[in-house]
Protein backbone atom coordinates (compact mmCIF):
# COMPACT_ATOMS: atom_id res chain seq x y z
CA UNK A 1 0.00 0.00 0.00
CA UNK A 2 2.73 2.43 0.98
CA UNK A 3 4.79 1.58 -2.11
CA UNK A 4 1.80 2.10 -4.42
CA UNK A 5 0.89 5.39 -2.79
CA UNK A 6 4.49 6.53 -2.96
CA UNK A 7 4.47 5.89 -6.71
CA UNK A 8 1.25 7.87 -7.12
CA UNK A 9 2.71 10.80 -5.20
CA UNK A 10 5.87 10.77 -7.30
CA UNK A 11 3.79 10.77 -10.49
CA UNK A 12 1.69 13.63 -9.16
CA UNK A 13 4.87 15.58 -8.51
CA UNK A 14 5.95 15.15 -12.14
CA UNK A 15 2.65 15.88 -13.89
CA UNK A 16 0.99 18.41 -11.62
CA UNK A 17 3.75 20.95 -11.02
CA UNK A 18 5.12 21.56 -14.51
CA UNK A 19 2.71 24.39 -15.42
CA UNK A 20 2.97 25.97 -11.96
CA UNK A 21 6.72 26.39 -11.93
CA UNK A 22 8.29 29.81 -11.89
CA UNK A 23 9.62 30.91 -15.27
CA UNK A 24 13.39 30.52 -15.45
CA UNK A 25 16.10 31.56 -17.86
CA UNK A 26 19.62 30.26 -18.29
CA UNK A 27 21.99 32.67 -16.60
CA UNK A 28 24.09 35.01 -18.71
CA UNK A 29 26.33 37.58 -17.09
CA UNK A 30 25.74 41.28 -17.77
CA UNK A 31 28.87 42.90 -16.32
CA UNK A 32 28.45 46.29 -18.00
CA UNK A 33 25.20 47.10 -16.21
CA UNK A 34 25.99 45.40 -12.88
CA UNK A 35 26.37 47.70 -9.88
CA UNK A 36 25.87 45.65 -6.69
CA UNK A 37 25.53 42.06 -5.48
CA UNK A 38 23.68 40.44 -2.57
CA UNK A 39 24.40 36.69 -2.22
CA UNK A 40 22.54 34.42 0.20
CA UNK A 41 23.80 30.82 0.32
CA UNK A 42 23.11 27.69 2.29
CA UNK A 43 25.93 25.92 4.12
CA UNK A 44 27.54 22.86 2.57
CA UNK A 45 26.93 19.13 3.00
CA UNK A 46 26.93 18.13 6.66
CA UNK A 47 26.52 15.22 9.00
CA UNK A 48 23.14 14.77 10.64
CA UNK A 49 22.31 17.20 13.42
CA UNK A 50 19.31 15.43 14.92
CA UNK A 51 17.83 11.98 15.38
CA UNK A 52 14.32 10.57 15.33
CA UNK A 53 13.18 8.36 18.27
CA UNK A 54 13.81 5.01 16.57
CA UNK A 55 16.98 6.14 14.77
CA UNK A 56 19.53 3.29 14.92
CA UNK A 57 22.33 5.87 14.61
CA UNK A 58 21.16 8.26 17.33
CA UNK A 59 24.42 7.64 19.25
CA UNK A 60 26.68 8.03 16.21
CA UNK A 61 29.36 10.69 16.81
CA UNK A 62 30.48 11.12 13.18
CA UNK A 63 34.07 11.41 14.34
CA UNK A 64 36.09 13.44 13.56
CA UNK A 65 33.59 15.75 11.87
CA UNK A 66 30.99 15.87 14.65
CA UNK A 67 27.23 16.31 14.62
CA UNK A 68 25.86 18.81 12.14
CA UNK A 69 29.27 19.85 10.80
CA UNK A 70 30.58 20.17 7.26
CA UNK A 71 31.85 17.05 5.55
CA UNK A 72 34.72 17.21 3.07
CA UNK A 73 32.15 17.24 0.25
CA UNK A 74 30.47 20.19 1.93
CA UNK A 75 33.74 22.06 2.19
CA UNK A 76 34.42 21.54 -1.51
CA UNK A 77 30.90 22.69 -2.39
CA UNK A 78 31.22 25.97 -0.48
CA UNK A 79 34.71 26.64 -1.79
CA UNK A 80 33.33 26.16 -5.29
CA UNK A 81 30.61 28.75 -4.62
CA UNK A 82 33.41 31.24 -3.98
CA UNK A 83 35.17 30.15 -7.16
CA UNK A 84 31.91 30.50 -9.09
CA UNK A 85 31.46 34.05 -7.80
CA UNK A 86 35.06 34.83 -8.75
CA UNK A 87 34.77 33.45 -12.28
CA UNK A 88 31.34 34.95 -12.92
CA UNK A 89 31.92 38.40 -11.44
CA UNK A 90 35.67 38.68 -11.91
CA UNK A 91 35.37 41.93 -13.80
CA UNK A 92 33.15 43.38 -11.09
CA UNK A 93 34.49 42.11 -7.75
CA UNK A 94 38.12 43.25 -7.28
CA UNK A 95 40.64 40.42 -7.27
CA UNK A 96 42.50 41.99 -4.35
CA UNK A 97 40.56 42.00 -1.11
CA UNK A 98 40.57 45.23 0.84
CA UNK A 99 38.31 46.42 3.68
CA UNK A 100 35.22 48.18 2.44
CA UNK A 101 34.52 46.22 -0.74
CA UNK A 102 32.67 43.42 1.04
CA UNK A 103 30.18 42.80 3.83
CA UNK A 104 30.04 39.19 5.01
CA UNK A 105 27.52 38.01 7.63
CA UNK A 106 26.99 34.44 8.82
CA UNK A 107 24.46 32.57 10.87
CA UNK A 108 26.04 31.70 14.24
CA UNK A 109 25.91 27.97 13.47
CA UNK A 110 29.46 26.55 13.11
CA UNK A 111 28.68 24.95 9.74
CA UNK A 112 27.58 28.35 8.40
CA UNK A 113 30.64 30.14 9.75
CA UNK A 114 32.89 27.50 8.20
CA UNK A 115 30.96 27.81 4.93
CA UNK A 116 31.53 31.57 4.89
CA UNK A 117 35.26 31.03 5.37
CA UNK A 118 35.31 28.60 2.44
CA UNK A 119 33.32 30.86 0.13
CA UNK A 120 35.66 33.72 0.95
CA UNK A 121 38.67 31.46 0.31
CA UNK A 122 37.34 30.61 -3.14
CA UNK A 123 36.38 34.20 -3.90
CA UNK A 124 39.59 35.90 -2.74
CA UNK A 125 42.67 33.70 -3.22
CA UNK A 126 45.66 35.86 -2.29
CA UNK A 127 47.40 37.61 -5.14
CA UNK A 128 50.62 39.59 -5.40
CA UNK A 129 51.55 41.27 -2.10
CA UNK A 130 48.78 39.40 -0.22
CA UNK A 131 50.59 36.05 -0.52
CA UNK A 132 51.92 35.73 2.98
CA UNK A 133 52.80 32.00 2.88
CA UNK A 134 54.45 30.01 0.07
CA UNK A 135 52.63 26.83 1.19
CA UNK A 136 49.12 28.14 1.95
CA UNK A 137 47.12 29.83 -0.81
CA UNK A 138 44.66 31.46 1.60
CA UNK A 139 43.92 34.94 2.80
CA UNK A 140 42.16 35.53 6.16
CA UNK A 141 39.10 37.72 5.59
CA UNK A 142 36.88 38.93 8.45
CA UNK A 143 33.14 38.34 8.65
CA UNK A 144 30.41 39.03 11.20
CA UNK A 145 27.74 37.00 12.99
CA UNK A 146 25.23 37.52 15.80
CA UNK A 147 23.73 35.10 18.34
CA UNK A 148 20.55 33.28 17.34
CA UNK A 149 18.51 35.05 20.01
CA UNK A 150 17.22 38.29 18.52
CA UNK A 151 18.78 37.53 15.12
CA UNK A 152 16.24 38.83 12.60
CA UNK A 153 18.31 38.11 9.50
CA UNK A 154 18.50 34.33 9.75
CA UNK A 155 16.00 33.44 12.50
CA UNK A 156 13.25 36.06 12.32
CA UNK A 157 10.48 33.44 12.56
CA UNK A 158 11.81 32.05 15.84
CA UNK A 159 12.32 35.56 17.21
CA UNK A 160 8.78 36.63 16.34
CA UNK A 161 6.43 35.46 19.13
CA UNK A 162 3.37 36.04 16.98
CA UNK A 163 4.64 33.67 14.28
CA UNK A 164 3.86 30.68 16.47
CA UNK A 165 0.37 31.98 17.16
CA UNK A 166 -0.30 32.55 13.47
CA UNK A 167 1.06 29.17 12.41
CA UNK A 168 -0.90 27.36 15.13
CA UNK A 169 -4.09 28.99 13.88
CA UNK A 170 -3.30 27.99 10.31
CA UNK A 171 -2.64 24.38 11.26
CA UNK A 172 -6.15 24.17 12.69
CA UNK A 173 -7.64 25.27 9.39
CA UNK A 174 -9.25 23.08 6.74
CA UNK A 175 -6.77 24.49 4.20
CA UNK A 176 -3.84 22.97 6.08
CA UNK A 177 -5.57 19.65 6.68
CA UNK A 178 -6.41 19.27 3.00
CA UNK A 179 -2.71 19.56 2.07
CA UNK A 180 -1.81 16.27 3.79
CA UNK A 181 -5.13 14.50 3.44
CA UNK A 182 -4.20 12.59 0.25
CA UNK A 183 -1.00 11.32 1.91
CA UNK A 184 -2.44 10.21 5.23
CA UNK A 185 -1.34 6.57 4.84
CA UNK A 186 2.26 7.52 4.09
CA UNK A 187 2.43 10.09 6.89
CA UNK A 188 1.02 7.59 9.39
CA UNK A 189 3.56 5.01 8.23
CA UNK A 190 6.42 7.47 8.69
CA UNK A 191 5.23 8.42 12.17
CA UNK A 192 4.78 4.79 13.20
CA UNK A 193 8.22 3.70 12.01
CA UNK A 194 10.14 6.78 13.14
CA UNK A 195 8.37 7.27 16.47
CA UNK A 196 7.93 10.96 15.76
CA UNK A 197 5.12 12.85 17.50
CA UNK A 198 1.85 12.49 15.56
CA UNK A 199 1.56 15.49 13.26
CA UNK A 200 1.34 15.62 9.47
CA UNK A 201 3.73 18.57 9.32
CA UNK A 202 7.47 18.20 9.77
CA UNK A 203 7.78 14.41 9.83
CA UNK A 204 9.11 14.20 6.27
CA UNK A 205 11.20 17.35 6.69
CA UNK A 206 13.13 15.90 9.61
CA UNK A 207 13.44 12.45 8.07
CA UNK A 208 14.65 13.81 4.72
CA UNK A 209 17.51 15.67 6.36
CA UNK A 210 18.50 12.79 8.62
CA UNK A 211 18.21 9.96 6.09
CA UNK A 212 20.11 11.89 3.45
CA UNK A 213 22.93 12.74 5.86
CA UNK A 214 23.21 9.12 6.97
CA UNK A 215 23.20 7.82 3.41
CA UNK A 216 25.92 10.26 2.38
CA UNK A 217 28.02 9.20 5.36
CA UNK A 218 27.80 5.60 4.12
CA UNK A 219 25.41 4.25 6.74
CA UNK A 220 22.84 1.61 5.83
CA UNK A 221 19.32 2.92 6.18
CA UNK A 222 16.72 0.88 8.11
CA UNK A 223 14.68 -1.65 6.13
CA UNK A 224 11.43 0.26 6.69
CA UNK A 225 12.72 3.19 4.63
CA UNK A 226 12.96 1.16 1.41
CA UNK A 227 9.35 1.81 0.40
CA UNK A 228 9.45 5.55 1.14
CA UNK A 229 13.00 6.74 0.42
CA UNK A 230 13.77 8.86 -1.48
CA UNK A 231 10.18 9.10 -2.65
CA UNK A 232 7.65 9.96 -1.37
CA UNK A 233 9.63 11.44 1.57
CA UNK A 234 11.21 14.01 -0.76
CA UNK A 235 7.85 15.12 -2.14
CA UNK A 236 6.31 15.37 1.32
CA UNK A 237 9.31 17.41 2.41
CA UNK A 238 8.51 19.87 -0.36
CA UNK A 239 4.99 20.15 1.05
CA UNK A 240 6.46 20.79 4.50
CA UNK A 241 8.56 23.65 3.12
CA UNK A 242 5.43 25.17 1.61
CA UNK A 243 3.69 25.09 4.99
CA UNK A 244 6.32 27.08 6.88
CA UNK A 245 5.15 30.54 5.75
CA UNK A 246 1.84 29.71 4.07
CA UNK A 247 -0.27 32.84 4.68
CA UNK A 248 -0.08 36.55 3.94
CA UNK A 249 0.65 37.21 7.62
CA UNK A 250 3.42 34.60 7.95
CA UNK A 251 5.07 35.29 4.58
CA UNK A 252 6.85 38.48 5.80
CA UNK A 253 8.17 36.69 8.91
CA UNK A 254 10.37 34.23 7.03
CA UNK A 255 12.66 36.47 4.98
CA UNK A 256 11.10 39.90 5.33
CA UNK A 257 13.76 41.29 7.66
CA UNK A 258 16.69 39.96 5.64
CA UNK A 259 15.09 41.31 2.48
CA UNK A 260 14.51 44.64 4.23
CA UNK A 261 18.26 44.87 4.81
CA UNK A 262 18.97 43.95 1.19
CA UNK A 263 16.55 46.63 -0.02
CA UNK A 264 17.88 49.25 2.41
CA UNK A 265 21.50 48.52 1.48
CA UNK A 266 20.59 48.81 -2.18
CA UNK A 267 18.94 52.17 -1.56
CA UNK A 268 22.03 53.41 0.28
CA UNK A 269 24.13 52.41 -2.71
CA UNK A 270 21.79 54.12 -5.16
CA UNK A 271 21.82 57.26 -3.00
CA UNK A 272 25.64 57.16 -2.98
CA UNK A 273 25.68 57.18 0.79
CA UNK A 274 29.27 57.64 2.05
CA UNK A 275 28.88 54.65 4.38
CA UNK A 276 28.80 52.23 1.44
CA UNK A 277 31.33 53.90 -0.83
CA UNK A 278 33.35 51.24 -2.64
CA UNK A 279 31.19 48.36 -1.39
CA UNK A 280 30.55 45.78 -4.12
CA UNK A 281 29.15 42.66 -2.50
CA UNK A 282 27.08 41.50 0.47
CA UNK A 283 27.44 37.82 1.46
CA UNK A 284 25.09 35.92 3.80
CA UNK A 285 25.85 32.37 4.96
CA UNK A 286 22.67 30.71 6.17
CA UNK A 287 20.39 27.71 6.06
CA UNK A 288 17.94 25.90 3.81
CA UNK A 289 15.16 27.71 5.65
CA UNK A 290 16.56 31.07 4.54
CA UNK A 291 16.58 29.99 0.89
CA UNK A 292 13.01 28.65 1.09
CA UNK A 293 11.84 31.74 2.97
CA UNK A 294 13.23 34.08 0.30
CA UNK A 295 11.47 32.13 -2.47
CA UNK A 296 8.23 32.27 -0.47
CA UNK A 297 8.76 36.00 0.13
CA UNK A 298 9.21 36.55 -3.61
CA UNK A 299 5.97 34.68 -4.27
CA UNK A 300 7.39 31.99 -6.54
CA UNK A 301 4.96 29.06 -6.71
CA UNK A 302 7.45 26.20 -6.95
CA UNK A 303 9.06 26.08 -3.51
CA UNK A 304 11.36 23.05 -3.53
CA UNK A 305 13.80 21.32 -1.19
CA UNK A 306 16.81 23.67 -0.90
CA UNK A 307 19.94 21.63 -1.48
CA UNK A 308 23.31 22.01 0.22
CA UNK A 309 25.08 25.05 -1.17
CA UNK A 310 21.97 26.41 -2.87
CA UNK A 311 22.15 30.15 -3.31
CA UNK A 312 20.15 33.19 -4.37
CA UNK A 313 21.83 36.26 -5.85
CA UNK A 314 20.17 39.64 -6.08
CA UNK A 315 21.98 41.52 -8.83
CA UNK A 316 21.47 45.28 -8.99
CA UNK A 317 21.80 46.60 -12.53
CA UNK A 318 21.66 50.10 -13.97
CA UNK A 319 19.69 50.04 -17.22
CA UNK A 320 18.96 53.34 -18.98
CA UNK A 321 19.88 55.13 -15.74
CA UNK A 322 17.25 53.14 -13.81
CA UNK A 323 18.28 50.59 -11.14
CA UNK A 324 16.87 47.09 -11.72
CA UNK A 325 16.83 43.86 -9.72
CA UNK A 326 17.64 40.47 -11.21
CA UNK A 327 17.31 37.27 -9.16
CA UNK A 328 19.62 34.31 -9.83
CA UNK A 329 19.02 30.97 -8.14
CA UNK A 330 21.14 27.83 -7.99
CA UNK A 331 19.60 24.67 -6.55
CA UNK A 332 21.57 22.29 -8.81
CA UNK A 333 18.49 20.95 -10.64
CA UNK A 334 19.61 22.35 -13.99
CA UNK A 335 23.37 22.25 -13.55
CA UNK A 336 23.84 25.97 -14.09
CA UNK A 337 22.20 28.79 -12.10
CA UNK A 338 18.90 30.11 -13.41
CA UNK A 339 17.44 33.60 -13.59
CA UNK A 340 14.10 33.67 -11.78
CA UNK A 341 11.20 35.71 -13.09
CA UNK A 342 10.05 38.13 -10.39
CA UNK A 343 6.25 37.77 -10.22
CA UNK A 344 4.41 40.67 -11.88
CA UNK A 345 7.71 42.32 -12.82
CA UNK A 346 9.80 40.12 -15.12
CA UNK A 347 13.44 39.02 -15.24
CA UNK A 348 14.73 42.57 -14.79
CA UNK A 349 12.54 44.42 -12.30
CA UNK A 350 12.85 48.20 -11.80
CA UNK A 351 13.97 48.72 -8.22
CA UNK A 352 11.19 51.20 -7.50
CA UNK A 353 8.56 48.71 -8.64
CA UNK A 354 10.28 45.95 -6.67
CA UNK A 355 9.96 48.03 -3.49
CA UNK A 356 6.31 48.74 -4.29
CA UNK A 357 5.48 45.08 -4.96
CA UNK A 358 6.93 43.92 -1.65
CA UNK A 359 6.11 46.88 0.59
CA UNK A 360 3.68 44.76 2.63
CA UNK A 361 6.34 42.12 3.31
CA UNK A 362 9.23 44.15 4.72
CA UNK A 363 9.94 45.25 8.30
CA UNK A 364 6.65 43.84 9.57
CA UNK A 365 7.34 44.20 13.27
CA UNK A 366 3.59 44.63 13.76
CA UNK A 367 3.07 41.04 12.60
CA UNK A 368 6.14 39.87 14.50
CA UNK A 369 4.86 40.92 17.90
CA UNK A 370 1.13 40.82 17.19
Amino acid sequence: MVTQLGTLIFCALIFCTVDARTKLKEYHNSPNSLRLLHVVFRHGDRTQDGAYPTDPYRNETFYPVGLGQLTNAGKVREYNIGRYLRSTYNGFIPTIYSPGILEAISSPYPRCKASMQLVLAGLFPPVAMQKWSPSLNWNPIPYDYSPQSGNMLFFSYSNCPNYWTLIAEYRESSTFKKVYEPYEDVVNYLMEKSGLTPSPFGVALLLYSTLRSQQEWGLTLPDWTRSVWPEPVTYLTKLDWQQLFPTEKTRPLGAGFLMSKIINDTQLFIDKDPSVEGLKTHLYSGHDLNIAAILTWLGTPDIHVPQYGSFIIFEIHEISNVPHVRVVHQNYEYGTPQVVEIPHCGFYCPFGKFIELYSNYTNRFDLCYG
